[in-house]
């Protein structure tokens, strides 16, 4: 259970800060893909945590990422062919959608298949996810720079309220961050 929220909100600048450098980098090494996926998961599963444990205002719980989601030209997602996306999703037919905050955690922390997105000048432009959930569904590819906006906007989140209503369904208490 995460008690005081800054130490966690400390590290997503952190994060935040080493992902927005990488639009910049034009060498990729194994390890550099590596370092990059570990940052991204280890910014979104820490923002689940905060969003879990209401230490995230209402209107940062309520935040909707500009993705573009490509959908599954119908051929099963497995183990075996999820690195040869052009076969497995149809970019002809990109749409902009928005996701969740929550729903964008739950993708790329059990993601399925995870790619930065890399153009020929070998600078990253963003990245590419789905779930194992949703991957035979769709494909979402979001900015990078819409990924540090977004973990920067957490980390500077400051709820300064907390109201608890119980709720006798759940046996427990609902919570409203102000």
């Amino acid at each position: 259970m995460i008690s005081q929220s800054h130490h966690w909100k400390k590290d997503l600048i952190k994060l935040a800060e080493r992902m927005s450098k990488r639009s910049k980098q034009r060498r990729w090494t194994e390890r550099s893909y590596f370092l990059f996926e570990k940052d991204v998961f280890f910014a979104f599963y820490s923002i689940r945590k905060l969003l879990e444990a209401d230490k995230l205002s209402q209107d940062v719980a309520n935040l909707s990422l500009n993705v573009v989601s490509y959908p599954a030209l119908g051929k099963k997602v497995t183990k075996i062919n999820n690195f040869d996306l052009t076969k497995l999703y149809d970019f002809s037919k990109g749409d902009k959608a928005n996701l969740k905050l929550l729903l964008t955690c739950h993708q790329i922390v059990h993601s399925y298949i995870f790619t930065p997105v890399v153009n020929e000048d070998h600078s990253c432009t963003g990245i590419m996810f789905c779930s194992d959930r949703t991957r035979n569904k769709a494909l979402y590819e979001m900015e990078l720079e819409e990924l540090v906006k977004c973990i920067q906007h957490v980390a500077e989140d400051d709820p300064t309220e907390w109201h608890y209503i119980r709720d006798p369904n759940l046996g427990d208490y609902k919570v409203t961050v102000v």
